[in-house]
């Protein structure tokens, strides 16, 4: 049986890791942060995904998941190595390669004294050519080795929903694989067989993978934003833009896959607040600046980006301007400061910049969003502390005039129909989540 080490025990390390040891495979997780390794092996999971801490509780039981800090190990134990490692933005909005070159380095000098053939799978999402111009010459320097026949790189994106992560590893609509050399094809096909068909595992060169992970980040955040743009204009026009997208939306083009249900794609083109997390404000910025530096631009992509920015505070205009000058003496119930549903990330979180701008206009703000009470990730601790009013359990004694729903959360729908009903709060969904016909003093975005 192949095993497998990860290195990087962040989202896609960990549901990476998780997900291959329940599949039998020995997989070993290395984290530089000793701290957090600790905390893994004590059963401390600092990352809400839906089944994840139960999966690394049974692969732990069955001594099928290991966390180690011991980077040699990591490349000694095992067969392949992926590397989740982070790769973040820097201040002029390029791509910090800084982690992803420091581990390639400490991988090649453990290569330098193996013996058997070892396969290096680069997952973290990284610009074009990176891998093939950067990675490839590091390994080869620090190791002494030739690629291809004493090591193999392959280039495997990941295509993760935050709040899905785990089901999107498991049921993958496709793999992406960059590749050079035949035997270590041969190795990641072996793996992801256990998940999907031979047909979903598409083989390109190394380049070719890279640039699919940016294409279809940036197309999905494209989609976002025009579709705002629109339903702003709608606004204007007194059109719902909901309309409008339904009728876009039976467009046979878009292919229907199960009968009486829309293609996952419209749910990207729903009016909202914008996108956010740790991916799609990256990439995007990563592909705007791989463009530039290649003398080209994605002129598109820079509007798109500009059209994000300002979609919040668009809406903490629209809000304001609802209440006019009596705004700043309204109490106000805020649902959701996530970046979207079903996960504790906070990290370019929309919602939190719209909340940002609602409290410079009115200090009656109640925060409630239960999955920041608990598991926050560290980078999102500096975050929190910004946040006023926090309250965890809702008081339906207490009124509230306006109530600014942000997450597709079912929790949130009934908080919203409730408050509506009993005091007739107004209702601003800035996801269009809710069904307005059914409410009183209703607004969202697009209307």
């Amino acid at each position: 049986m192949i095993k497998i080490s990860i290195f990087g025990a962040g989202y896609v390390g960990l549901v990476t890791g998780a997900c291959f040891a329940e599949k039998n495979f020995d997989t070993y997780v290395y984290d530089s942060d000793e701290k957090k390794i600790n905390n893994l092996k004590l059963g401390n999971n600092y990352i809400y995904e839906d089944d994840l801490d139960r999966k690394i509780l049974s692969s732990k039981k069955k001594k099928k998941l290991f966390f180690i800090s011991s980077l040699k190990d990591a490349i000694k134990l095992t067969d392949i190595s992926f590397i989740c490692v982070g790769t973040p933005l820097k201040k002029k909005a390029r791509i910090d390669l800084r982690q992803i070159i420091d581990i390639t380095k400490k991988i090649g000098q453990e290569l330098k004294l193996m013996k058997k053939f070892h396969v290096i799978v680069y997952k973290s999402t990284l610009p074009p050519e990176t891998i093939n111009k950067l990675c490839i010459p590091i390994l080869i320097k620090n190791s002494g080795k030739k690629i291809d026949k004493d090591f193999g790189v392959i280039c495997n994106p990941e295509f993760l929903r935050e709040g899905n992560a785990v089901r999107d590893f498991e049921y993958p609509d496709r793999v992406i694989i960059g590749f050079r050399d035949f035997k270590s094809k041969n190795f990641i096909k072996k793996i992801y067989s256990n998940f999907c068909k031979i047909s979903k595992i598409l083989f390109f060169d190394i380049k070719t993978a890279e640039t699919i992970k940016y294409f279809s980040n940036s197309f999905f955040s494209l989609l976002i934003s025009y579709s705002n743009e629109v339903a702003n204009l709608c606004s204007k026009i007194k059109v719902d833009y909901v309309n409008v997208l339904q009728g876009l939306s039976l467009d046979k083009r878009f292919y229907q896959i199960h009968k009486n249900t829309n293609p996952e794609i419209i749910n990207y083109m729903f009016p909202g607040i914008g996108y956010g997390g740790s991916c799609f404000p990256k990439d995007v910025k990563g592909f705007i600046n791989f463009a530039k530096s290649k003398k080209s631009r994605l002129k598109v992509l820079e509007q798109v980006e500009k059209v994000n920015n300002a979609q919040p505070l668009l809406i903490s205009k629209k809000i304001i301007g609802i209440f006019g000058k009596n705004f700043s003496k309204k109490k106000i119930l805020f649902l959701g400061i996530t970046f979207k549903e079903n996960t504790n990330d906070l990290r370019n979180s929309t919602p939190a910049i719209l909340y940002n701008e609602i409290c410079k206009k009115n200090l009656n703000v109640d925060l409630y969003d239960p999955l920041i009470k608990t598991n926050i990730i560290d980078v999102n601790n500096k975050i929190k502390n910004k946040f006023k009013n926090i309250i965890n359990k809702v008081n339906y004694k207490k009124k509230y005039d306006l109530v600014i729903i942000n997450n597709k959360d079912r929790v949130y729908k009934n908080i919203a129909k409730k408050y509506n009903k009993k005091f007739r709060a107004f209702i601003f969904d800035s996801r269009r989540f809710l069904k307005n016909h059914n409410l009183k003093n209703y607004e969202g975005v697009g209307l």
